[in-house]
């Protein structure tokens, strides 16, 4: 155990992901997942690509070349489908492809479902940033779960907020209104949070990770306490006789 298998790629190795010509020939991998049969599939700059068990490219996946091109995050349903979500401020889109790496016509309208997700920035008066960590399908597609992180101004104070918020949208891409706030539950107040982990548990419950913590969110509509976000993180130096603010916030 542990010996390199010279028997798989080249060597023991396969290097070589991109299309032949295109540029960034080597790119680089970011996810890997096993298929039935032993079959790999790799996610890379390029795309989406399927190696057979021995390592060799598979160019049956995909298009005529075997490469899927995705434009942002890509996940696994539990049918062994993938989900690609990408955009930007409030233009955000999911494709879908089957186990071959080809798109789904019968998913939204022509294979992409639009995700409404100004709803989700009502709050804000201007967005600076807004982009998506994790999205999963949950109840065999019925739901898609997106962890999302918001930068911008609120409306009622108009300082600058940075947080993760946890949307649920149905599956045509409407929010799920009864989800939360309007479709959305916020986590983490951070400006510094990178990518969050999101799964969902057997009973429907919720499971995210997000800056230093990690949340769950229940699966029932039971009225909830939440919990309390004291902010900002750094120490404030007050001069005697004079002012702090303190912002607190009660979430969930």
């Amino acid at each position: 155990f542990g010996v390199i298998d010279p028997t798989f790629g080249t060597a023991g190795a396969t290097t070589s992901f991109a299309v032949e010509g295109a540029v960034l020939r080597n790119c680089g991998l970011t996810q890997i997942w096993e298929q039935p049969g032993g079959d790999i599939v790799i996610q890379t700059s390029a795309g989406l690509r399927r190696l057979r068990s021995d390592g060799s490219l598979d160019t049956t996946f995909g298009t005529a070349n075997g490469l899927t091109p995705t434009k942002g995050t890509v996940t696994r349903t539990a049918d062994g489908r993938f989900l690609d979500i990408s955009g930007q401020l409030a233009a955000w889109s999911v494709r879908r492809y089957d186990v071959n790496g080809r798109e789904d016509p019968s998913f939204g309208s022509g294979g992409v479902v639009d995700l409404y997700v100004a709803a989700a920035m009502a709050d804000f008066r201007s967005v600076d940033g807004f982009w998506v960590n994790r999205i999963e399908a949950i109840e065999d597609g019925a739901w898609y779960v997106a962890s999302m992180q918001i930068e911008g101004r609120l409306q009622s104070t108009g300082e600058w907020f940075s947080g993760t918020f946890i949307v649920r949208f149905l599956s045509d891409g409407r929010l799920d209104a009864t989800f939360g706030k309007g479709g959305k539950v916020q986590v983490s107040r951070s400006a510094n949070l990178g990518s969050a982990g999101l799964f969902a548990q057997s009973d429907g419950s919720l499971v995210v990770a997000a800056g230093r913590a990690i949340y769950r969110l229940q699966s029932s509509d039971a009225p909830s306490p939440g919990f309390v976000i004291l902010g900002p993180a750094e120490p404030v130096l007050v001069v005697e006789g004079g002012r702090a603010r303190i912002i607190v916030a009660r979430t969930g």
